[in-house]
């Protein structure tokens, strides 16, 4: 018979099958009844041969009640159980305790482990709707392909905490099982340029940064803000910190680059002077380094007031000002070295008590407090002063004045009545002058 007619055969004999289910509400055919022999000789046949029947066949078959094996029917019960989940999720990979089902994934794992035992028609079955016979496996896809979709999206693989911890801990595993891992996998990480060793990269990347700054500057002074490569100066400074954990070949290699570990010629200091002296750390010679440009600012302008953003040395006006926010947090030598040279910590009221004797000597001179304005003698008292009167009638864009001062300029005689202020390039008032409202 062909097969067409195999099939009219199993279609006309399923349909009795049916009416006589509608009947009598069971499947199980009297063997007696010689009306029925022909069904129930189909019906051997299904017994012995389901295995050869279609997915659909044998579904209509168990969804009918057809008396299946014992053995056979539990099995299909749960295989069912596994079609149906897969229609409904698109895959065979039941989850642990799947609250719709807990049990589904027991039998999924039975079925694992007695993949060599169980019988060549139950493994067809099982592989006829994708069954996942290996979940280590199943799982390694799925990561790869994250792995892979985030390297699509960012151009890199080197993944950080903050962006994906699962890949970044199954990139991890990866190289730990290296030797674990199939001939395939590892194919297909190598082909997407995957880092088997991204620490010592890392470190062969920063060494061969560190050898570039050296041939363009000369020295190993990487400032912590340097990122060329990207974060060699916080690499280079988290070396120092901790050279105690690193290996001896890699400070080998890093004194024959020339590694700065110790400060002092940075610092400025005389080698010869601090020969049994420790190592200077990189926070201790930068402070001194700054310090010794304090003292060439003094030695050059006779006084330690660095301006705010001094152009020639921005990093030592900033330096000052943290000097002075942390006077009291300050090492008592250090705050001694600083005493030592006068240094400033109230550069405003020392200021203001320079411009009080410039006025007082000018008073002596003149008789009077009323210093022009574009004064050419000294045009930062004529600022100051005028300044001052701001500060006294409350001008938005200055501090209030301090009553101390108010007492001392009072003492001298000071006008408070507020000056026109001339065009920057016009003539200066005279002497003479007098303020008015």
């Amino acid at each position: 018979m062909s097969p067409v007619g195999q099939q009219l055969d199993w279609e006309d004999q399923f349909r009795r099958l049916e009416a006589f289910q509608r009947q009598f509400g069971h499947c199980r055919v009297p063997k007696h009844s010689s009306e029925l022999q022909p069904l129930l000789r189909w019906m051997a046949d299904q017994v012995s041969g389901h295995w050869s029947l279609s997915l659909e066949q044998v579904r209509r078959l168990y969804d009918l009640g057809f008396p299946f094996p014992t053995h056979d029917r539990h099995w299909l019960r749960r295989y069912f159980e596994l079609v149906e989940f897969r229609q409904a999720h698109g895959h065979c990979a039941v989850p642990w305790n799947w609250p719709q089902n807990p049990t589904l994934n027991t039998w999924c794992g039975t079925q694992r482990c007695a993949r060599h035992r169980m019988s060549s028609q139950r493994r067809r079955r099982l592989d006829e709707i994708g069954f996942v016979w290996d979940m280590f496996e199943l799982k390694w896809e799925r990561c790869f392909e994250r792995l892979k979709a985030f390297y699509e999206a960012r151009g890199r693989l080197n993944v950080s905490r903050s962006e994906h911890r699962l890949i970044l801990a199954w990139a991890s595993h990866q190289r730990t099982r290296r030797n674990d891992l199939t001939a395939e996998q590892v194919q297909k990480l190598d082909k997407l340029g995957f880092d088997w060793e991204p620490f010592n990269n890392l470190w062969r990347g920063h060494i061969k940064g560190l050898k570039a700054f050296k041939k363009r500057f000369g020295h190993c002074y990487v400032p912590q803000s340097w990122n060329e490569p990207t974060f060699l100066g916080g690499w280079v400074h988290e070396v120092r910190c901790k050279r105690e954990k690193l290996s001896p070949e890699r400070i080998a290699e890093l004194d024959q680059i020339g590694f700065a570990w110790d400060f002092r010629e940075f610092a400025g200091l005389d080698d010869r002077t601090h020969a049994a002296v420790e190592p200077i750390a990189y926070t201790d010679g930068l402070w001194m380094k700054r310090y010794g440009e304090l003292k060439e600012f003094i030695a050059t302008h006779g006084h330690c007031r660095v301006p705010a953003k001094w152009p020639p040395n921005p990093s030592l006006a900033t330096w000052v000002v943290r000097q002075r926010s942390w006077r009291e947090k300050l090492a008592p030598e250090r705050r001694e070295k600083l005493d030592a040279l006068g240094f400033c910590w109230t550069p405003f009221e020392e200021h203001s008590l320079e411009m009080l004797e410039k006025l007082s000597a000018f008073k002596r001179e003149h008789g009077h407090c009323n210093v022009p304005t574009r004064y050419p003698v000294d045009p930062s008292l004529s600022d100051w002063v005028q300044r001052q009167r701001e500060r006294f009638h409350g001008h938005p864009k200055h501090t209030p004045l301090p009553a101390e001062l108010r007492e001392r300029l009072e003492e001298l005689g000071f006008d408070w009545r507020l000056r026109d202020r001339p065009p920057r390039n016009g003539p200066a008032n005279q002497l003479s002058d007098q303020p008015r409202n």
